[in-house]
């Protein structure tokens, strides 16, 4: 109980810095092609994406499922219910099931942590917060991802002494993740971080430096490590580029970045493509989301129908929010 207690105090501190990295290269913490142009008035004119009422008494039980569109814009940000406000929490990613969320947990006297919580149903709030057995270092440990099959977890950590994308495996969704190590074939002297695996396609994508700016790369998975780091340049400009995640069937890419279009701060941009091997069109801001605060990118319901990220802002410093397409009439 007393460790409880002090763990809920270390994480009511304010600090403001997650994800942003520093000139000295520390972070501060931690569409489809075929898509047309986003419209806030709500057009979407696209393959709709399924959404599914789960209550056999509902008046419309046994008619199909009602659905929600990927080119619908998003409705209003509500805080990521049961999550305490008042503590730092940014990066969110959720299990594919939404029913457990990691986050980067963070206060001003300590080092960040990967953080989790978990709820029975998506209708209901998340339980406690607990830090992640087994993950977290001394030093800063930040911005986690789990796959969509749940079994790899990747963050990125300074355990090393360098900034680097680190990863660990579990047998199964009801164990403990093993001891993380390094993801192999990724590190190099530069930052590289706020890595994400895409089950699908068995790619890492991660943030890295490497080549002056803060951007978004990926490497393919094959024979145990990772091959050929490739720069993804229709996504990059002289600005920073950060947090990537892809929706499941890998033709959405969601990040956040500073550049031109945004509101302020880092804002959430969203890019599609026609096939899994295509290239992404150009970027778009998610206007109805972003604010002249930051917003940081987080992670996707499989459906392509909820969002999960953060933005500063609350006694914390940063707090979680989730936004939902709605359905149509």
């Amino acid at each position: 109980m007393r460790a409880a207690l002090v763990f809920a105090v270390v994480l009511s501190g304010v600090y403001l810095g997650c994800s942003f990295p520093d000139p000295n290269g520390e972070p501060l913490g931690c569409g489809r092609c075929d898509l047309p142009k986003r419209s806030i008035d709500g057009d979407a004119g696209q393959a709709d994406v399924e959404r599914t009422a789960t209550d056999p008494s509902a008046p419309d039980a046994g008619k199909p499922p009602v659905k929600c569109s990927p080119a619908t814009p998003f409705g209003p940000a509500k805080l990521v219910p049961g999550i305490d406000p008042n503590i730092h929490a940014s990066s969110p990613h959720l299990t594919a099931d939404e029913l457990v969320v990691f986050f980067t947990g963070q206060d001003p006297a300590a080092s960040s942590q990967i953080m989790r919580a978990s709820r029975v149903s998506r209708d209901q709030p998340f339980g406690p917060v607990e830090p992640v057995s087994g993950v977290n270092s001394t030093s800063n440990d930040n911005d986690p991802t789990v796959s969509s099959d749940g079994l790899t977890l990747v963050f990125h950590s300074g355990r090393s002494g360098n900034n680097d994308v680190w990863w660990a495996k579990r047998a199964g969704l009801g164990a403990d993740f093993g001891a993380p190590t390094l993801a192999p074939g990724i590190a190099t002297s530069a930052y590289e971080g706020q890595g994400f695996f895409h089950v699908a396609s068995d790619e890492l994508w991660f943030v890295s430096n490497r080549d002056g700016n803060y951007d978004i790369f990926r490497a393919k998975l094959a024979g145990g490590t990772f091959g050929a780091v490739e720069n993804v340049t229709e996504l990059n400009t002289p600005n920073d580029e950060l947090l990537p995640f892809l929706s499941k069937d890998g033709l959405t890419i969601y990040f956040s970045s500073t550049r031109e279009g945004g509101r302020g701060g880092q804002d959430l941009f969203l890019a599609t493509r026609a096939n899994p091997n295509g290239t992404f069109g150009a970027p778009t801001p998610i206007d109805e989301l972003n604010t002249s605060v930051t917003e940081q990118a987080g992670s996707l319901s499989p459906d392509d129908c909820r969002i999960y990220f953060s933005r500063f802002g609350g006694p914390g410093g940063q707090q979680l929010f989730v936004a939902e397409r709605p359905l149509p009439p």
